[in-house]
Formats: C-alpha cells, structure tokens, sequence
C-alpha cells in the first residue's frame, strides 16, 4: 500500500505553526462570499494575535503572528502582494480555509448551486 503524508511548508519555521482548522472556523470562506473580505489586522486578533511581523524571505513574504503566550502561527503573502503593508492586507480564504494575505480585494462576481 502506498501512503502518502502533507506537510505544510509554513509549519516547519521553528516555533511557527499555522493555525488548525479549528482556529481558523471563526472565519471561513463561506462567511467571506457572504461578508466580503476582512482586513488582516481584524482577523489576527481574532486568532488571538497580539503582534505580527512580515517576514521577507528567498521565497517570498509571510506574516508571522504572535499570541499572547508565546505561541506562534503564520499566514503566507499573495505572490503579487508581497509589497503591501501590514495595515492594507486582508485576509482571503481558500476552500479549504486556508488563510492568505492580499493587498486585492475580491468579492462573489457570479455564483451558481450546482
């Protein structure tokens, strides 16, 4: 039987671990179709944030997100958003509640229940 693992290239930064599924359950996409997008610095302290940091890299930014005991967690930057401020991000959410920082604002243009 073949088996195969995922690993999450932001988990493995040291102390750096990406929220669960769970944590990130109090903003999902279905919310943002419905709400529209939500700016970085709200949803990071509805993670628990009390700092971030972006972080540049060979690879390109992340925002890496402090919680009040100690614990860590990061969001990787939008390839074409790698320049943007940490007060203009928001936060886009994969189907997979993934979250993503982007400089862009993107809203529901069209729908269809299949």
């Amino acid at each position: 039987m073949l088996t195969t693992t995922h690993t999450n290239p932001h988990k493995d930064l040291g102390n750096l671990n990406t929220p669960t599924r769970n944590e990130r359950a109090k903003f999902t996409k279905k919310q943002q179709d419905m709400e529209g997008m939500k700016k970085l610095t709200v949803y990071a302290k509805e993670q628990g944030a009390v700092s971030m940091q972006k972080i540049q890299g060979p690879n390109g930014a992340f925002i890496s997100l402090s919680k009040q005991n100690g614990e860590k967690f990061t969001i990787p930057v939008g390839k074409r958003s790698q320049n943007g401020s940490l007060k203009e991000y928001n936060i886009l959410m994969t189907d997979d509640n993934v979250a993503i920082a982007t400089v862009n604002e993107y809203k529901v243009a069209e729908s269809v229940t299949l």
